[in-house]
C-alpha cells in the first residue's frame, strides 16, 4: 500500500511538471504520455483479449480498433469496453470515434485509412507531412509512407528524396 501511494505520488508530480494550462497535462506526443497510456491502458488490453476476444485488435495510445465478425458482435463489444474504460479506469469514449462500420468501407486509424486489400494515408496527414519534412526528419517520413502511403504518395516522396529535400525548402 506505501509503494502505491509514493507511485501515484511520483506520476502527479511528473503529469504537473507537463502541465500546459490549468487541466490540461502531458502532450499527447510526449514519450512520457505514451508509455503512461500503455500502462494505464493495459487492463483495457487484458479486457479485449480475455473478455471481448475480437478477431484482431490494435491500440496505439487512446486509439483503438476492434475486428468482428458481425455487426452485432461489434456493437457489444463497443459498449462492453465503454463501459469498462468508464467504470474501472474513469475514461469515457468520444462518441464520434465510437463507431462500427464494415472494413470493406475502410478504417481510418493514425492518419491512415486502411482497407482489406491496402492503406492510404489521409490527404490533411499528407500536407502535414509535406509542410513538415526536412532533411532530418527524411527517414522518419520514409518508413511511414513506404508502409501506408499510396503508389503516389510513395513516388512523391522518393522523388523528394532524389532532389533533395533542402531544394524543396529553399524554393
Amino acid at each position: 500500500m506505501k509503494l502505491d501511494i509514493q507511485i501515484e505520488r511520483l506520476l502527479s508530480t511528473i503529469i504537473a511538471s507537463y502541465q500546459t494550462s490549468a487541466g490540461r497535462g502531458i502532450a499527447i506526443g510526449n514519450l512520457t504520455s505514451q508509455i503512461l497510456a500503455n500502462v494505464y491502458l493495459n487492463e483495457l488490453d487484458r479486457f479485449v483479449r480475455h473478455n471481448i476476444k475480437p478477431l484482431g485488435y490494435v491500440r496505439y495510445g487512446d486509439d483503438f480498433v476492434m475486428i468482428f465478425p458481425d455487426e452485432s458482435s461489434a456493437n457489444s463489444a463497443a459498449m462492453r469496453s465503454a463501459k469498462m474504460l468508464l467504470s474501472e479506469l474513469g475514461l469515457k469514449v468520444h462518441k464520434t470515434n465510437n463507431v462500427v462500420i464494415p472494413v470493406r468501407r475502410g478504417v481510418w486509424f493514425l492518419g491512415a485509412k486502411i482497407f482489406p486489400s491496402g492503406t492510404k494515408i489521409l490527404a490533411r496527414t499528407w500536407r502535414r507531412i509535406e509542410a513538415k519534412i526536412d532533411v532530418e526528419n527524411l527517414s522518419g517520413y520514409y518508413g511511414l509512407v513506404e508502409t501506408v502511403g499510396g503508389r503516389v504518395q510513395r513516388d512523391s516522396l522518393q522523388f523528394m528524396s532524389e532532389i533533395g529535400v533542402a531544394d524543396i525548402e529553399d524554393g
